[in-house]
């Protein structure tokens, strides 16, 4: 789960619940570098 940042103070599940685009670009860039380096690494 990414969670990212909101416009109002942490409310969520809530019709004012905000995220800007950039913040949702932003969590998106979070998982696929995450994602990018589990695959990329060698065996454990």
């Amino acid at each position: 789960m990414v969670f990212v940042r909101g416009e109002y103070d942490g409310i969520s599940h809530n019709p004012r619940e905000y995220s800007t685009p950039e913040a949702c670009t932003h969590g998106v860039n979070v998982l696929a570098t995450t994602l990018l380096r589990l695959a990329t690494r060698g065996p454990s």
